[in-house]
């Protein structure tokens, strides 16, 4: 072999005998970028010398990179969990290193990303968080692989119910017009295998569609037949309907010819099938077929219960280069349709000549059939040797099935004649698609009861690392096709199916090139010869090349979760595994599969099995989502039994713990399925040691609102942002807590990416048609760059909202209108804007809002003459009042009063403090005046946090937490210690200690009675809207409507509020409706409300709007049913 600068010796040796054949192994060199390289063969001897060059192509073994899911559809705010399996063209496990592996959301943002992850045992288990408000839609899970291409695997992010049933129909997939009636079948049943008891609609309609056909002809038929099924559980009304279409066809009758050959072999029989079917593709038994062979009837055939003829043409006097073959049905029935008129069914075939110089032909008998694994198969081959010297003899080769010819493999049967011809012919043989690691899955029991143990027997080569999956087969229904199978590993893996000379566009055609022979008539002997044309002939060049093979001849003359297992099992050296699960409380059938890895015998795959979670009966409980203090409900409880007979059912309830017994008799055992929902509600006082304990105690609900637009998400997003920063800069970050954190921004990350719009701003809502809000999507770059030291985000979407920042940026450097940009200084967005604030600070220097935005704003700029100049200003006209320092706005409404030590203030307070506090402590060279201040306004900041950390909005909340945690770090200290005692009149006396080991853990004791007085002795150490005058309008404004007990709203009645709010979000049983402002000016809103639950006694529900910025600004009203049933 010849390849790149190298010569590698394949064989020597010497040759004796007149026959000779040798076959030869040898190590293919490595392929190196150019895949050329060149076979040769010489010989030297006493009567010959020989030199010939075949090129070839190199290439490397190749890796395929499998990826499975859990499932193939999620619902927002499960995890997904996914494996990698790299297999080698051998199907040997790869211990791979993935430089990266990211998910792709349906706007083609990546999401997540995984950086140089090791595979151990050539399977690699990662797991991924979605969130409730992610975009729904198709999602990639891409594989880096390179330098080959990637691996890609989908699922989807869809809002689903898991069904309670399967509904199918079977219909005729067309009928004639000759039909006098249309079958149907209807099939309702559960998961777990019983049938549905409930009601069947069925509608059945004919439909028109248009054709010019039936224009032209009023005899045509232009219709179809829909039929809709609607089936009904009783007891819980639940639906599911399928629909289906049946088209009135216009087809006929088909006839094909299968397994025949382009070519005919002369002297050997040319031999075929043929199919007939009816309009339903059904086959046509017992029906008349006419062959023709050059127009001439030559036999005729009666079908088999297959619709299927065999026929043989003897070969042995035909000599033209092309025949032509036909095959013709001739239907008896007839018809006042013009367009079945006249009709005759038949197929047409020409077949061409196949040349031998010698008149030597061979041929192997095609099969037909899938050929199973660790079988035999017999393979007869035909042959004739010059003419007639051996006419039509057969002998058989008997080839082992096994997984090295899956799934496809090319049988060649050739030999060399005497003289030089070569003879051949091959044949493609389709194998089972099998694996050398044989792996079972089995379990003990095919049925079993919910929470009851069952034994799972797992075999697989041994040392075999296995993955193991199993999911509840409502699952399956939503989609199906996506899960691993040999058929998707043998699809995927780069099977060579040797064709041509063609490699990667390289041409390896390298056949000598004879110039062409000019055809003339010949004058031999008085009579004149014609030359006849035979490059249409079939000849044995064409087989070997259409099998990429070559061939040098010298002429010598001589492949209630909704997932229950996803484990990874090391097997030891018996190859087996026991394993012991807990049936989950779903009733419905479990599919489980596995798959193994072997360093020798490679991948395997089991079959799916099943196990039915099941139990002769079982109750459901139905209630109202929440009910009020004096209501009276009905509590229902459907009890589905599944036994043969009646039995004695005895319901109890006891503090909403529902329980239903079968009792015992003489036919079967007794058992009870219990429903438990326990409610605890206590009073209790808490003790934490750290400025931000609270809070970070309670991130996921630090801001008491609806979570349904970008500001909402991004503030939260922050918050976490701020926290994570200062555990980590006071070196309290665990990875216990970094993990919760991290977890935190990649769902925020995630949400936030559903109110991107296609420019790359991010709108309120994220809906197509809004346009970009400035303030939100400069926020959103902040919030992003801040978090790239923490988490994986896609630089991409930070550019995006840059350009799309840059573009609304005015010549002066102003937006409109003004955000709050965290861009470095010398980007020339900062530059130019930081010009319009110098312009703004020497216009008006008096509203107490924007002096403190733009004494942060110098802060972070570095411009420390105006930040001071600022500062004094604003101290002039703080609020400095027990030892707690603050600022008020100039005009606003009454202070919400809360039943508290304190009164809260405004967010916009909350804010203006926080922006001074950051400014301050951006000063250079703090003094002891300074810190003084500082504290003062920490305090007063600390005082305003509500039960969960948070603020009043999400205006305010991010940025104070900002400040406290920045206040945190400069004064944190590791040593100090307090004493906390709470006591109460009487006996009651609780101390608690803290101090730097458990700072921010959560000290809780009950309170023995309330209302009561208690005392506390502590020892120890230790977008932008400014106002300006009265409002005649709101800022976004919420109105948040809570359900009557027993109520739900008509999902009719919410599609007509949708077009007249800004956003419509549901959450439990309360109603947000997303007002863009309210003014003096009356708006009405309609909600149809239907009753679910009966419940007497109902008490008012309450209806609450605010003011989405100033939540102090809001106003209540009540509403209760007309229909007031009482007990």
């Amino acid at each position: 072999m010849e390849y790149s600068l190298d010569n590698y010796t394949l064989w020597k040796g010497t040759v004796d005998e007149n026959h000779f054949s040798k076959c030869i192994t040898f190590m293919v060199p490595p392929a190196v970028s150019n895949p050329l390289a060149f076979i040769v063969l010489s010989a030297q001897g006493s009567s010959i010398t020989f030199h010939e060059r075949r090129s070839v192509a190199l290439r490397n073994k190749s890796t395929t990179v499998f990826v499975q899911t859990d499932k193939s559809t999620y619902n927002p705010g499960q995890n997904v969990k996914f494996r990698t399996v790299a297999l080698d063209t051998d199907l040997k496990p790869v211990n791979k290193m993935y430089t990266s592996i990211y998910i792709q959301d349906p706007k083609g943002n990546r999401i997540a990303q995984w950086l140089n992850q090791k595979a151990s045992f050539g399977i690699l288990q990662l797991e991924f968080p979605t969130v409730e408000d992610a975009n729904l839609g198709t999602y990639q899970i891409i594989v880096e692989d390179k330098p080959k291409s990637n691996a890609y695997h989908w699922f989807s992010l869809e809002q689903y119910v898991l069904p309670r049933y399967e509904v199918t129909i079977e219909a005729p997939k067309k009928v004639s017009p000759f039909d006098e009636e249309i079958r149907l079948h209807a099939c309702a049943k559960y998961t777990y295998g019983q049938p549905v008891q409930g009601k069947v609609q069925l509608r059945v309609c004919r439909q028109y569609y248009y054709d010019p056909r039936c224009n032209q002809d009023s005899k045509g038929i232009c219709e179809a037949v829909s039929a809709q099924l609607v089936v009904t559980e009783t007891g819980t009304g639940v639906q599911i309907s399928r629909s289906t279409y049946i088209p009135v066809y216009q087809a006929r009758k088909t006839i094909i010819f299968e397994n025949t050959d382009q070519y005919y072999k002369w002297g050997l029989p040319y031999t075929g099938l043929i199919r007939l079917r009816d309009e339903d593709g059904n086959p046509l038994a017992n029906s008349l077929i006419f062959l023709e062979f050059n127009g001439e009837i030559i036999a005729n055939y009666t079908t088999d219960m297959n619709g299927t003829a065999q026929f043989s043409i003897d070969t042995s006097d035909l000599f033209e280069t092309q025949y032509k073959l036909k095959a013709v049905y001739q239907s008896d029935q007839c018809t006042d349709y013009p367009w079945l008129d006249n009709y005759q069914i038949e197929v047409v075939q020409y077949i061409q000549r196949f040349f031998s110089k010698s008149g030597s032909f061979l041929k192997i008998e095609p099969v037909l059939e899938e050929l199973p694994c660790g079988k035999q198969k017999s393979i007869i081959v035909h042959y004739i040797l010059n003419k007639d010297q051996y006419k039509n003899i057969k002998f058989s080769i008997s080839l082992n099935i096994t997984q090295n010819l899956a799934p496809r493999t090319r049988l060649l049967a050739y030999s060399l004649q005497p003289h030089g011809d070569l003879i051949a012919d091959s044949i493609s043989l389709e194998i089972e698609k099998c694996f050398r690691n044989k792996v079972n899955l089995q379990f003990s029991e095919k049925q079993a009861l919910p929470a009851s143990k069952i034994n799972l027997h797992l075999s697989a080569e041994a040392t075999s690392f296995c993955a193991m999956r199993a999911v509840d087969k409502s699952v399956l229904l939503l989609r199906q096709g996506s899960d691993l199978s040999p058929e998707n590993v043998y699809n995927r893996m780069p099977y060579l199916e040797l064709f041509g000379y063609y490699y990667n566009g390289l041409n390896l055609d390298d056949s000598p090139k004879d110039s062409c022979i000019e055809l003339r008539n010949t004058f031999f002997n008085g009579l004149y010869y014609q030359p006849v044309n035979v490059t249409n002939d079939g000849n044995v060049y064409d087989i070997f090349q259409n099998m990429g093979l070559k061939v040098v001849i010298e002429t010598v003359r001589t492949k209630f979760p909704e997932t229950w297992i996803w484990d990874l099992i090391k097997l030891d050296a018996s190859g087996i595994a026991n394993l012991s699960y807990t049936v989950p409380d779903t009733i419905t059938e479990w599919q489980a599969s596995a798959f193994c890895v072997e360093n020798d015998a490679g991948f395997g795959i089991s079959r799916p099995v099943s196990l039915i979670a099941f139990q002769s009966f079982f109750l459901e409980l139905t209630l109202p989502y929440s009910a009020v203090r004096g209501e009276e409900i009905i509590l229902k409880v459907n009890v589905f039994n599944h036994l043969n007979y009646c039995i004695e059912v005895i319901l109890g309830t006891v503090n909403f713990t529902v329980t239903a017994e079968a009792k015992a008799n003489e036919l079967t055992v007794g058992r009870r399925d219990t429903v438990i929902k326990p409610l605890l509600v206590e009073a209790s006082f808490s003790v934490l040691g750290d400025i931000l304990g609270t809070a970070m105690r309670n991130v996921e609900n630090l801001v008491q609102m609806p979570f349904g637009c970008g500001e909402q998400n991004i503030a939260m997003y922050l918050s976490n942002l701020r926290i994570l920063n200062y555990l980590n800069n006071t070196n309290q970050l665990t990875e216990e807590k970094k993990s919760r954190f991290l977890r935190n921004l990649n769902s925020g990350y995630q949400r936030q990416l559903f109110y991107q719009l296609s420019n790359g701003a991010f709108g309120t809502f994220g809906g197509t048609n809004e346009e970009g809000n400035l303030w939100l999507t400069a926020l959103v770059y902040k919030a992003f760059a801040l978090s790239k030291p923490h988490l994986y985000i896609d630089d991409n979407i930070l550019n995006q909202a840059l350009i799309w920042i840059a573009s609304k940026q005015k010549a002066d450097g102003c937006f409109q209108p003004i955000g709050k940009i965290k861009i470095p200084n010398s980007n020339p967005i900062i530059r130019n804007g930081l010009s319009c604030l110098d312009a703004a600070l020497n216009r008006n220097l008096e509203n107490i809002y924007e002096n403190a935005i733009l004494a942060y704003t110098y802060s972070l700029a570095g411009e420390a003459e105006k930040q001071k100049r600022l500062l004094d200003l604003l101290i002039k006209s703080a609020v400095r009042t027990g030892g707690l320092t603050y600022w008020e706005r100039e005009k606003k409404p009454a202070g919400e009063i809360f039943p508290s030590f304190y009164s809260r203030a405004p967010s916009a307070e909350i804010e203006i403090t926080s922006y001074v506090l950051l400014a301050w402590l951006r000063k250079q060279n703090l003094a002891q005046e300074d810190m003084i201040v500082i504290s003062q306004m920490a305090r007063w900041l600390v005082r305003q946090q509500n039960y969960y950390g948070g603020f009043s909005s999400t205006q305010d909340t991010p940025v104070a937490l900002q400040a406290i945690s920045e206040y945190g770090i400069l004064t944190f200290t590791k040593d100090a210690q307090n004493t906390v005692v709470i006591s109460a009149t009487g006996t009651f006396k609780q101390h608690f200690q803290v101090d730097s080991s458990n700072s921010i853990l959560l000290q809780q004791a009950t309170l023995p009675s309330i209302p009561g007085n208690y005392s506390v002795e502590v020892n120890g150490s230790g977008c932008v809207y400014v106002y300006s005058g009265e409002r005649n309008t709101s800022n976004m404004a919420i109105i948040d409507m809570k359900m009557l007990s027993g109520f739900v709203p008509v999902p009719s009645s919410l599609d007509q509020l949708r077009n007249k709010v800004m956003r419509l979000e549901i959450r439990n049983d309360h109603v947000f409706l997303y007002l863009a402002e309210v003014s003096a000016k009356e708006i009405t809103f309609t909600i149809t409300l239907e009753e679910t639950h009966h419940v007497t006694n109902s008490k008012p529900a309450q209806l609450k709007i605010y003011d989405y910025y100033e939540t102090e600004e809001f106003a209540l009203a009540e509403y209760n049913t007309p229909c007031q049933v009482s007990a």
